[in-house]
C-alpha cells in the first residue's frame, strides 16, 4: 500500500482497518528511514509499533546503523501501542527521545 497524500479519508480507513498479525519487520523500514534522515537532514524520528520485531532488528542493530550513517545525534521518540515494550523504552532513552505507551 502506498499512501496518497491528498486522500486522507482513504488513508484513515486503511489505518483503521489494520490488524496485528505478528512478526513486524522493522529493519528494512529503519534502513530506509535512516537513509532519508541522512539525505534530508532530518533530526527527529517517531517510531511507533504494536509488536515485537520479526527480523534481526534490536537495540544493538539500530545503534550500529546510527553510527554507520553518522546519525548518533538523531532524536528517536518511541510510541508502543497495545504492549509496553522495554526495547522501545531503551531506544528512546539511548537516543535523546521520549517513550509513550498507549494501552
Amino acid at each position: 500500500y502506498s499512501f496518497e497524500i491528498d486522500d486522507k479519508d482513504i488513508n484513515k480507513k486503511f489505518i483503521d482497518e489494520l490488524r496485528p498479525a505478528g512478526g513486524t519487520m522493522m529493519a528494512a523500514a529503519w534502513k530506509l528511514a535512516l537513509k532519508l534522515c541522512k539525505k534530508q537532514g532530518i533530526d527527529t524520528v517517531y517510531f511507533m509499533t504494536d509488536g515485537f520485531p520479526g527480523d534481526n532488528f534490536n537495540e544493538k542493530w539500530l545503534a550500529k546503523e546510527l553510527k554507520h550513517h553518522r546519525l548518533t545525534e538523531l532524536k528517536i521518540n518511541c510510541v508502543a501501542v497495545g504492549s509496553d515494550h522495554q526495547f522501545m523504552k531503551n531506544i528512546a532513552q539511548s537516543n535523546h527521545g521520549k517513550y509513550v505507551f498507549i494501552p
